[in-house]
């Protein structure tokens, strides 16, 4: 399925009138940019308001600039035309957001859990302050992921996907995999930024 084209126009126009809106783009462009979405924030899953390839070179410039202050600058997951898993701001504090509605949000040095099913009383995982963060995929290629220690030396997992499809392609390489993980690597990038700690890229 081909994404139509955007322009900042029409993102523009596709934003609602109040509320906190995220605006992300792919991180990989293709022949005609990048694909970009424009994101509602205020329900209890984010929704996405547009979504296509962007090929204006000052595009996300122009729609930044014309939504202030209430337009938080990101990145997403989705490759060519397929689904997102998660998206996160790049802009200070940090945000993770995926379809469901369940993320994760920066509270000065602590990270805490936000969406459905936080009724855990006691969940040592709700909220923690990371020390470290580490891209990750597994010995057989198929978990990629991001995960935090925590001060209490517990690991919590910030976003993991699976991929078993790549077993059928012969030609599948390291390189591959590499640009199907980078947004685990400029996910535990990010997140590092945002607390000052250490990231261990184990995909790259």
């Amino acid at each position: 399925m081909d994404l139509p084209s955007v322009t900042a126009d029409s993102l523009i126009a596709a934003a609602t009138p109040r509320g906190a809106l995220l605006l992300v783009r792919s991180i990989l462009a293709f022949g005609q940019g990048p694909r970009v979405a424009l994101m509602d924030l205020e329900r209890a899953r984010p929704r996405v308001l547009a979504d296509g390839m962007l090929g204006e070179p000052d595009g996300l410039e122009r729609v930044a600039d014309a939504l202030g202050e209430r337009l938080v600058l990101g990145l997403w997951d989705a490759m060519g035309s397929g689904p997102w898993t998660v998206a996160w701001t790049t802009q200070r504090p940090f945000e993770l957001h995926q379809p469901n509605g369940k993320g994760f949000a920066q509270v000065d040095d602590e990270l805490h859990r936000t969406g459905g099913g936080l009724s855990l009383v006691g969940d040592p995982t709700i909220q923690f302050t990371p020390l470290r963060v580490d891209a990750y995929v597994d010995g057989e290629w198929v978990h990629r992921g991001v995960r935090a220690f925590t001060r209490e030396g517990l690991e919590v997992t910030i976003h993991s996907t699976s991929d078993i499809e790549w077993m059928a392609d012969p030609t599948y390489d390291a390189l591959d995999l590499a640009m199907d993980a980078a947004w685990a690597s400029l996910l535990a990038a990010t997140l590092g930024d945002a607390f000052g700690i250490p990231v261990e890229d184990g995909i790259r």
